[in-house]
């Protein structure tokens, strides 16, 4: 099993062209009391696309979508980073921006294809979008705004989030219809 240094962390999913070469930019904050955001979302990205276990896998790397070579060292992706935290004016470690794929229909993460996007954007992106669930009579229920289809039907947004990201099995007779997005893929 291979592990990250530093951390206790099974990182046998962890691929080849992962790597931290060079020490421009820490892992930490400058104060050094904490893991940096950057390191925290290049992190990130990596274990949606590539770990089996972590809980976005079924909507990243179970649909295909990778990591650019061009960021797998973590300090080209920090260089990145840094970069278009100065561009728009942000501070690095306020964790209001998150890093956004979702230029056209793209299914990398990399320089070319991300942006920094507020949190409060990508939420309303992501709730948008279509998700795709069984309902308790075995029906596949295609749900577009998920928050209003909560509130209309008495479910728990919170769980039908945990549904989607495969933290729980069921809500109220209600699954996860992973195979809908294997089968647009």
């Amino acid at each position: 099993m291979k592990r990250y240094p530093n951390s206790r962390v099974n990182v046998s999913w962890k691929p080849n062209h992962m790597v931290n070469d060079g020490c421009e930019y820490s892992t930490k904050s400058l104060d050094g009391s904490k893991t940096s955001s950057a390191y925290t979302r290049w992190w990130g990205i990596f274990a949606r696309c590539y770990n089996p276990l972590d809980p976005g896998y079924p909507l990243y790397g179970q649909r295909g979508v990778t990591v650019n070579p061009a960021w797998g060292n973590f300090q080209d992706f920090a260089k990145w980073y840094y970069n278009e935290c100065e561009k728009l004016g942000i501070e690095p470690e306020s964790n209001s921006y998150q890093v956004d794929k979702d230029i056209g229909d793209i299914k990398e993460y990399g320089p070319a294809t991300c942006r920094l996007i507020p949190v409060s954007e990508n939420v309303a992106k992501a709730n948008s979008k279509d998700h795709a669930y069984i309902s308790p009579t075995g029906e596949r229920v295609i749900i577009n705004n998920l928050n209003k289809f909560c509130r209309e039907n008495g479910l728990v947004r919170r769980q039908m989030y945990r549904l989607r990201n495969g933290q729980c099995q069921s809500h109220a007779g209600w699954r996860y219809d992973h195979a809908y997005y294997l089968e647009k893929c």
